[in-house]
This record gives C-alpha cells, sequence and structure tokens, in this order.
C-alpha cells in the first residue's frame, strides 16, 4: 500500500479479528506517512464485541511506550497474546493493567474535539458500549488459572473435533502439517512445532518461561447482546504463524538444513514483529500516531449485516479486506461505497487446515462469484491457490 497521494485513504476491514493489517500496513508506510500529508483511516468491522476487545488490547500492547515497555519484552508478550492458551504471570499482569486502561477509554464520555482520536468507538451503541466493559471485566475475572481451566477446554476441543481420530492424533498433526500447511508454501514452520501447538495451544514460548495464566482474549464470547459462552473459542487447527511468520525481509531466516528451517517459526515471527513495533514505536519520529492514523470501530449489530449508519454513509473507501470467515458480506451497498477501480482483497482458505484442495476451489468459485455479482472484477493469479483474491471496483459501477 505504497505510494498513496490522497490526503485521507479510507481502509475498510471485515472480519480481520486482530490488528495486524493496521500495524503491517502502518509499518511498511512509516517513512511515507512521516513525510507526506496523508492521513490513514481504518473502518474495522467485526462480528462479535470480544473481537473488537481483543483487537484493542493488541493495539494498545503494540503501540506502549518504550519507557513502559521495552521492545524484547513488547514482542514477546504481544506473541502470547495473539497466539499463546497460556500467558507468562509478567504477561498477565500488563494485560490487566490495558484492560484498566481500556474501560476508562470505552466509559469515558469526554471528548476533545480538538485533539485526534486515535480509537474511534462513536459508531457502538451504548448498549455495545456497556457490553464492551462488561468483557473487559470478565477477562479481567476469568485470568486467573484456578477460576478458568483453558487447558481442559482445549483439550476438550481437540476431542471433540477428532473423535475416534483422538488416539492417532499425533498421525493427523503429520498429515495436517504435510498434506495442508507444507504443501501450501508453510515453509519455516517446522513439525515439533507445529504438533506442540496443536497439542497445548501454546505456539510461541521460551524454555525457561513459567507459561501458567489463560490467554481470556481467546475465551469469552461475546455478541452485541452480551455473553454468550464461556470457553475456548479460538482456532484448532491452523495455528497462529501465517500472519507474522510465512515470509520476511532477513532472508537468511527462511534458509534450509537437510530440507527442513534452519530456524524456528518463533524466530521468523518474533523478528517481523520487532521491526514493526521499532517502527511505529520510534520516539524520534516528528509525527505522532495521532497525526497519521485513526482507527474507528464498527457497530457489530448492524455490520456488516445492513447498511452504515447515517454517519458513515458519505464515505467513500480507498482499500478494503475481507476476511475468508467474511466473504459472504461482499454486498452490493458495500461496493457502492468504494471509490471507481478500488482494490478489494478477499482472503483465501490457502491455509485452513480444515480445507482440502477441492474445497478451496470451489470456495474460489463462490467468491469471484459473490464479487461479480456486487460490482467487483476479478484480477486472476498466476498462483493456483493464492493466499489472496484480486478484485477492483467495476470502471462501470454496475452491478452484473
Amino acid at each position: 500500500m505504497n505510494g498513496f497521494e490522497k490526503k485521507t485513504v479510507r481502509i475498510l476491514l471485515v472480519g480481520q479479528k486482530d490488528m495486524r493489517h493496521v500495524m503491517e500496513t502502518l509499518a511498511k508506510n512509516w517513512d511515507f506517512l512521516q513525510t507526506n500529508d496523508v492521513f490513514l483511516e481504518f473502518y474495522i468491522g467485526d462480528h462479535y464485541l470480544a473481537e473488537i476487545g481483543r483487537e484493542m488490547i493488541l493495539w494498545s500492547l503494540g503501540t506502549q511506550s518504550p519507557e513502559e515497555l521495552g521492545l524484547y519484552e513488547k514482542t514477546v508478550q504481544f506473541m502470547e497474546i495473539f497466539g499463546n492458551t497460556l500467558l507468562r504471570p509478567k504477561t498477565k499482569n500488563n494485560f490487566l493493567t490495558l484492560t484498566k486502561r481500556l474501560v476508562k477509554l470505552v466509559t469515558s464520555e469526554t471528548i476533545d474535539e480538538k485533539k485526534p482520536v486515535l480509537l474511534d468507538l462513536s459508531d457502538l451503541k451504548f448498549r455495545e458500549r456497556d457490553n464492551l466493559v462488561e468483557i473487559f471485566k470478565h477477562w479481567s475475572h476469568f485470568g486467573d488459572s484456578t477460576i478458568f481451566n483453558i487447558q481442559g477446554n482445549w483439550k476438550s476441543r481437540i476431542e471433540r473435533y477428532l473423535g475416534t481420530r483422538y488416539d492417532v492424533r499425533e498421525n493427523v498433526y503429520d498429515w495436517d502439517y504435510n498434506m495442508c500447511l507444507l504443501e501450501r508454501g508453510v515453509s519455516a514452520l517446522s513439525p515439533p512445532e507445529y504438533k506442540k501447538w496443536r497439542e497445548s495451544g501454546v505456539a510461541f514460548a521460551d524454555f525457561d518461561s513459567d507459561y501458567s495464566q489463560p490467554n481470556v482474549t481467546l475465551v469469552t464470547g461475546v455478541s452485541g447482546s452480551g455473553l454468550i459462552e464461556v470457553g475456548y473459542l479460538g482456532e484448532i487447527l491452523t495455528g497462529p504463524y501465517i500472519p507474522f511468520g510465512l515470509e520476511t525481509e532477513d532472508t537468511s531466516l527462511l534458509e534450509k538444513v537437510h530440507g527442513r528451517p534452519k530456524t524456528t517459526a518463533y524466530d521468523l515471527v518474533f523478528t517481523n514483529l520487532g521491526k514493526i513495533f521499532g517502527k511505529i514505536c520510534a520516539t524520534e519520529s516528528p509525527k505522532p500516531l495521532e497525526e497519521l492514523l485513526s482507527i474507528h470501530f464498527l457497530s457489530p449489530t448492524t455490520f456488516p449485516k445492513a447498511h452504515f449508519n447515517k454517519n458513515l454513509q458519505t464515505l467513500t473507501f480507498d482499500i478494503g479486506y475481507f476476511s475468508s470467515a467474511s466473504a459472504q458480506y461482499i454486498l452490493p451497498f458495500l461496493v457502492t461505497q468504494f471509490r471507481q477501480n478500488a482494490p478489494v482483497l478477499i482472503e483465501n482458505t490457502t491455509f485452513l487446515v480444515e480445507f482440502r484442495n477441492e474445497q478451496c476451489a470451489l470456495y474460489q468459485e463462490k467468491v469471484i462469484e459473490l464479487g461479480k455479482k456486487a460490482g467487483l472484477e476479478f484480477y486472476p493469479s498466476s498462483e493456483d491457490n493464492p493466499p489472496f483474491l484480486h478484485f477492483r471496483k467495476g470502471v462501470s459501477g454496475k452491478l452484473l
């Protein structure tokens, strides 16, 4: 997303569930944004308030000042909350600090209109704000291993998914790794790392650290009407390695020895995140974050199931992103709010272990059909199963 000449660039992210696209876009364009009169406006549409809460936690952690949290510790804590079922006590304590700050942010009724707003919750209804506060409070309560056994919940999810195959789960892990992930390009992830995560839900861990506290951002499922379940609701098949562990500018980390990765996925993710945080938390930068971007959280009660509220209907988006779980929301009313020729990326099912090759092909056909009906033009890739499907707003602006 380089080379913009417009002063304001509006980006719609539907179903991202974390802040990776915001952080990566900001870091990759950091120098450009610092030296040009460009402002990024992110509009985030998620299905549940708990997803908004998790995004707010990850963003707050990733942008903590270097004086409060050093780069190494910030990177490690982010990795834990991003991808582990279990946290270190140190990470849990910082998490509790962040939840208290976010409660104050959500409940604040005084807004200085002259001061830029970094996290904008104005689209949330009063009931949603109240429920968001309750989510943070529930997380604080369940953030104790003696109250909530997340490892037991993880094991129950695995048992229910595998059924009679549970006793031979090691063979299932081998098949999923070799026939799905490795075959589709996840070469930096080693079999031992993947198997450990499939067994425990712990993807990123040091050997000598105490991982004993539940990661409650992966626990509570909350809709617009309130708490619907307490239990592990995260993903159990692919793992959290894909967003930051597929590629890197440091090609030495991708070298192999006897066909196996020379380094670990932990090293790759740590390096990539460290570079991102090193950029967006640089103390010598002339422009603060508030002058570079704003992040607007859309009401999950109405979006993306219905039209924008009246405050957002006049917006024109320059870029769009839909997760694979949100492809059904590629609707005509959304496409009409993109500028002509605007790029729209739709996440593919490339790295979803539960999707076999024929299912991936069927998904692509369905998404292409949905996009064309909504007024998007599809731009094929040279790859059979690319990570993203690329579209543009039709020049004619007419629905097919």
